[in-house]
């Protein structure tokens, strides 16, 4: 009797996320977009629909047409659970994007809008020592707000072996001193690419509390 040995080939697809549990499905499969940020924004209303309207409230059009930027991307998911779930805007009385007050809609946009387009692999690596515990890495910007935020990347082990895993990219909130850390999430999909610089979008359990700088009145 012939024996067949089969040999099963395992594919590992590496999404641009890096994680298994938080990917989030932008509606490009290829990462560059023939258009504009503004444009593509407007192209995948599941995702985007809440803040292309808080970014024509806050008249904010043109930046995301003409200027180099990164957006570090509030999907529709964040804004709804602000609005609906509890946080600062429910506690004032915002239900829907039009409640929300044009002023803070500009600091809801700007507090996520970085000078340049930046990939994932454009960010350093964190930094740990061999308790774990942070030594450097990373980048930390300054938005077009003002505030800032500290931006890094990690790549897990592959089978026990270091550098061969997925890579994530993360963004912490920090107060003024650029030390002290508001909140940290993870970057659900990243590296989105239309003409005008990168968006990676936030994950969905991003609360919009987490700017730790929005001017609640």
């Amino acid at each position: 009797m012939k024996k067949y040995i089969i040999i099963l080939l395992f594919v590992f697809p590496l999404f641009s996320c890096g994680t298994k549990y938080n990917y989030l499905d932008t509606g490009v499969s290829d990462p560059h977009f023939e258009g504009d940020m503004y444009a593509y924004l407007q192209s995948n209303s599941y995702n985007w629909d809440s803040i292309v309207k808080i970014i024509d409230r806050a008249r904010l059009q043109d930046v995301f047409r003409h200027d180099d930027i990164t957006f570090m991307g509030l999907t529709n998911h964040s804004i709804r659970q602000w609005l609906i779930q509890g946080g600062k805007g429910y506690e004032a009385g915002y239900r829907q994007v039009t409640d929300i007050p044009e002023a803070m809609c500009r600091t809801i946009v700007l507090s996520l809008v970085i000078d340049g387009g930046m990939l994932r692999d454009d960010i350093e690596r964190i930094e740990l020592n061999e308790k774990g515990e942070y030594i450097g890495g990373g980048r930390i910007c300054r938005t077009r707000y003002g505030n800032y935020v500290w931006l890094w990347t990690k790549q897990e082990p592959y089978m026990g072996v270091d550098g061969l895993g997925p890579v994530s990219l993360h963004m912490t909130t920090l107060e003024a001193d650029q030390k002290t850390q508001v909140a940290t999430n993870m970057v659900a999909s990243g590296d989105i690419q239309p003409y005008n610089g990168a968006v990676h979008a936030l994950e969905y359990s991003y609360h919009l509390d987490n700017i730790g700088i929005l001017p609640y009145e």
